[in-house]
């Protein structure tokens, strides 16, 4: 396997916790921010793969899970023991957020959708 070495600047006091951290932890920083790097750079996702939301609500522990189904079979984590309040708390901001788009679009119809201001006149319409 081919190795490249990364570096980043930090501040003084950035480097003190992490170095803090690493020896209290009897690791090193090299070994720490590689772990991070992996970590992280696994999780992300392409903008252009499709999927679903799935969420699941555990009855014993009244939380739920959410996760992402992709059409490829792939599933990912997006948040476990997720209370009911954070879960109302999120459909309150997205319909907020759907309402100001649909003002913005002039939505007024549930089953209307956005038309690109850009479409060609469609085949067989008048010229």
């Amino acid at each position: 396997m081919d190795y490249i070495t990364v570096s980043s600047k930090i501040d003084r006091l950035t480097f003190s916790q992490l170095k803090h951290y690493c020896e209290k932890e009897k690791i090193t920083t090299s070994l720490f921010i590689k772990n991070l790097i992996e970590s992280n750079v696994s999780k992300l996702i392409p903008l252009n793969k499709a999927g679903v939301n799935k969420f699941v609500y555990d009855k014993n522990n009244d939380c739920f899970s959410w996760s992402v189904e992709f059409d490829d079979g792939e599933k990912i984590s997006v948040g476990e023991k997720l209370t009911p309040l954070f879960l109302e708390n999120l459909l309150s901001q997205m319909n907020s957020v759907l309402n100001t788009r649909n003002s913005y679009i002039k939505k007024t119809r549930k089953d209307s959708v956005l038309v690109p201001t850009n479409i060609k006149k469609i085949k067989g319409g008048k010229k």
